[in-house]
């Protein structure tokens, strides 16, 4: 099928690794670097724009759904995948503690909940046939978590800040390390897949 496939990041270390990756899969797609908040590509020159765990880490993540817009044609399709860490859950016994290092966590992106704001975003730019599916990844991986949150160093920062003692940090994290010792370990993100179109 024909076609142009583009892709932008502001890294010039992803981007390097997009073109090694894409290079290895003998696909045709173009890479190049760019702040997505400021597309400095053409008005309506794309029949679909779509973004993934964009818009929770940019400062102005409406400035970067708005550039989208204007890059889409009429009738194309935008889809946006963001996870929304006010859905982020870990089990365990001391469940005020886990709430709290959920919301620590959350709080320490720049848009930690921004998922659940993509219905809402989508509308007010005009975009019509709008949907945000909510998605829940399963984690029964201790180390995951570990890698992906920097669970450790989370919760030490949690107690300097003063949300929980250190005692209480201890103790979470003794009873998470059991749970996975134990087999019962369980955590889950959840994200919104949304989709939406532009007018005719």
């Amino acid at each position: 099928p024909g076609g142009r496939a583009l892709g932008v990041d502001a890294s010039a270390t992803m981007i390097g690794e997009a073109r090694r990756r894409a290079t290895a899969a003998g696909s045709a797609a173009e890479f190049i670097r760019l702040d997505a908040q400021r597309l400095d590509l053409p008005a309506a020159g794309f029949d679909g724009v779509r973004a993934e765990r964009l818009l929770q880490h940019v400062p102005d993540p409406a400035a970067a759904l708005a550039g989208m817009v204007r890059i889409a044609k009429p009738g194309a399709r935008i889809v946006v995948w963001e996870a929304d860490l006010d859905l982020f859950v870990i089990d365990a016994p001391d469940y005020a503690t886990s709430r709290a290092m959920q919301r620590f966590i959350c709080d320490g992106f720049r848009h930690g909940g921004f998922g659940h704001e993509l219905y809402r975003r989508f509308t007010d730019l005009g975009l019509t046939d709008v949907q945000a599916t909510p998605l829940t990844h399963e984690i029964t991986d201790l180390a995951l978590v570990e890698s992906a949150f920097d669970l450790t160093a989370s919760t030490r920062r949690a107690v300097t800040a003063g949300v929980i003692t250190p005692e209480r940090a201890t103790d979470w994290l003794a009873s998470l390390a059991a749970a996975a010792e134990s087999g019962w370990f369980f955590a889950a993100v959840g994200g919104f897949l949304a989709f939406g179109r532009m007018p005719s």
